[in-house]
């Protein structure tokens, strides 16, 4: 079979097994007419979790794509509130900023519902591809360059760690998956919304990193994991003060993998381990409706929790190429290391404060 021929057939069983017709998933319609396709994408992966529960990838999509396409829409899709945010964090004389973020929504909206669908296109075929036909069908897309070799042994890993009982196992080829999809699949999308229009698509991705707020239990937002602390130094002394905005940004791959896999996949690790049916939300029937969830913006300039005093900030932001990345994703304790991977720990990056700064 021809690499297209395969990855079509592969890619139809899914949107069939989704409920989704592939002639109406047209991102340049906006969300309330994609609103369907968005909401049985993410049922489609919690029912792949609920029957599958190695797939920790696809729970995981089930449990936080609804809420961060709803902290979205809070920004966008209500041009009074993104006028309000952008006044909120940037002040008064933002008005012509303010004017560009509510006026320009259509780029954002369809490039999100775009991600959305390349995740689906990419994600949905390797799943369907393992449950179907397991590792066989999985090594015939290596071989015929739908997935590269780290994704192989991603799968190699859930595969072995299945039949054997190993946790562990599961767990690094499921965080594989989800750094293939955060920077091979993904990334472009986050870089284009960063880079448009300066310095509307700075701001606007520095919004969405503050009203995101992962819907797992115990996870941080960034501003919460990862607060802009401004520091004064004296003399004799050095006064630090650590504010409710984001020291980073989720459009920049380093500020947000960081935030995932320091934060946000140990404690949804730790979650479904404890609570195993939870991971999918349950939702058989379909996800929680995508509506916008306004009091997340509300309150953005306050109710910071404040870390501890020895929680440690992301890497400094380094241009890194696909190859330097993959090094640093199996090196264990690297920056995404192996040693990042116990649920019941918060592992500590090895070097300083990020050096993105809000636009």
């Amino acid at each position: 079979m021809e690499p297209h021929e395969l990855k079509e057939a592969l890619l139809n069983r899914a949107l069939k097994r989704a409920g989704i017709e592939r002639s109406s998933w047209r991102p340049a319609r906006g969300v309330d007419e994609n609103r369907r396709t968005v909401e049985a994408v993410y049922a489609y992966y919690g029912r792949l979790f609920l029957d599958h529960p190695y797939l920790s990838w696809a729970g995981m999509a089930n449990m936080i794509g609804p809420a961060f396409i709803a902290g979205f829409r809070d920004l966008g899709f209500v041009p009074e509130v993104g006028r309000r945010a952008v006044h909120a964090v940037f002040g008064r004389a933002s008005r012509s900023l303010a004017r560009l973020a509510a006026g320009d929504l259509g780029f954002y909206e369809t490039t999100f519902l775009t991600m959305q669908k390349k995740i689906f296109e990419d994600q949905a075929t390797m799943h369907e591809a393992y449950v179907a036909h397991g590792i066989p069908k999985i090594e015939e897309l290596y071989r015929a360059r739908i997935i590269d070799a780290a994704t192989l042994e991603a799968w190699r890993q859930i595969d072995a760690g299945r039949r054997i009982s190993d946790p562990a196992l599961v767990d690094r080829g499921n965080r594989t998956l989800l750094f293939r999809e955060q920077f091979d699949i993904i990334d472009r999308f986050y870089l284009q919304m960063l880079r448009y229009h300066w310095p509307e698509g700075r701001a606007f991705t520095y919004l969405l990193t503050l009203a995101g707020a992962p819907s797992v239990p115990g996870a941080d937002s960034y501003p919460e994991r990862y607060p802009l602390t401004l520091v004064a130094r004296l003399p004799r002394a050095a006064i630090s003060l650590r504010t409710p905005l984001a020291d980073g940004n989720i459009a920049v791959f380093a500020n947000r993998w960081k935030l995932i896999d320091d934060d946000t996949l140990p404690d949804y690790l730790a979650f479904v381990r404890d609570h195993p049916a939870a991971g999918g939300r349950d939702r058989r029937h379909g996800p929680r409706p995508v509506q916008p969830a306004h009091p997340r913006v509300r309150r953005l300039p306050g109710r910071h929790r404040q870390p501890g005093l020895g929680e440690s900030q992301p890497p400094a932001v380094r241009r890194r190429g696909r190859a330097a990345w993959r090094a640093l994703l199996s090196r264990p304790g690297g920056a995404g290391g192996d040693a990042q991977l116990d649920p019941r720990r918060r592992s500590r990056p090895a070097d300083g404060a990020a050096s993105i700064r809000p636009p």
